[in-house]
């Protein structure tokens, strides 16, 4: 997975290898987000991402929302 989150990591400036669970939490939250927001399936990926839709991801995060669990 961590060609699909590179840029998530570049753009947050994290190591890969030195990521903190709540950091990972944020990131795949980041990610998810931007798949139910895809348009167009087939037109908005690329080649090397065509297993989300392939697996039936894609149809099942479309128009869907991230919720995350408050602390008390």
């Amino acid at each position: 997975m961590q060609p699909e989150f590179a840029k998530y990591f570049a753009g947050a400036e994290i190591d890969p290898s030195h990521v903190s669970e709540g950091a990972f939490e944020l990131l795949v939250g980041a990610w998810l987000g931007e798949l139910t927001r895809l348009e167009d399936e087939a037109k908005d990926l690329a080649e090397n991402r065509s297993w989300l839709a392939e697996s039936g991801l894609l149809s099942a995060v479309k128009d869907g929302r991230i919720e995350y669990e408050v602390p008390v």
